[in-house]
Order: structure tokens, then C-alpha cells, then sequence
């Protein structure tokens, strides 16, 4: 049985728990965009480390 079909077989729990999981660790990834941002707006590094400490 090919890789696609046995894929759509897991059952919906399965497919919440990966989608909750990628929501998760997409969350940790912008973390060093949010110091780009807050640098961009005119704030220090200073400040942006101090917003992402406190995150």
C-alpha cells in the first residue's frame, strides 16, 4: 500500500495532535523575527532583547 493511502488511515486525533504540534513549534520559530521587528520599530537591541526575555 503506498505512503499516501497508509497516511490518510491514521485516525483524526492523530491529524489534531500534528496540527496542534506544528501550530506549537511555529510559534517558537518567530521569536527572532518578533526582535527584527521590535528593532525596526525604532527600539533599541536593548529593548528587543528585554521584550524577548520577558516572552
Amino acid at each position: 500500500m503506498p505512503l499516501l493511502q497508509q497516511l490518510k488511515l491514521l485516525p483524526r486525533p492523530f491529524w489534531v495532535l500534528v496540527g496542534a504540534t506544528f501550530v506549537n513549534r511555529f510559534g517558537v520559530f518567530v521569536v527572532p523575527f518578533l526582535a527584527l521587528f521590535i528593532t525596526r520599530n525604532g527600539n533599541t537591541a536593548a529593548q528587543a532583547g528585554y521584550a524577548i526575555a520577558a516572552y
